[in-house]
């Protein structure tokens, strides 16, 4: 065979080999990137719940109204009505039905959370 089509064929195949990892390798960094968004929302979402329980629970034993000023690193919309909280961050929606009466509603990256000794919780975004 010509020295130049082997050349010309190993340079070929060598291309293929590289597309085929390139093209591995895009795959499994978008499933890694899906993976730390659905990561990233669940923990946003833990915080906020964590902090009306918190607020609860202060509120309760405490006997009198508590509040907890949440500070989260990105914006969140957050929407709570009669014990059900949902929020959505980068695209994804949680919920989550608490035995609480928890209201309030908006999208910032603060909110104020009271706790009532009664066990109701209001959500308010900080400006």
């Amino acid at each position: 065979m010509d020295r130049a089509l082997v050349e010309i064929m190993l340079t070929a195949s060598i291309m293929c080999i590289m597309a085929f990892a390139v093209a591995s390798a895009s795959a499994q960094y978008g499933c890694l990137a899906a993976a730390m968004t659905g990561a990233s929302s669940n923990e946003m979402h833990y915080s906020v719940v964590r902090a009306i329980i918190d607020a609860a629970s202060e509120a309760k034993a405490g006997g009198s109204s508590v509040s907890v000023v949440l500070l989260l690193p990105s914006k969140i919309a957050i929407n709570a009505e009669a014990g059900n909280i949902t929020t959505a961050f980068l695209g994804e929606a949680h919920s989550y039905a608490s035995f609480l009466c928890v209201s309030g509603a908006g999208f910032s990256n603060a909110f104020n959370v009271t706790g009532m000794p009664d066990g109701t919780v209001t959500i308010s975004p900080l400006q």
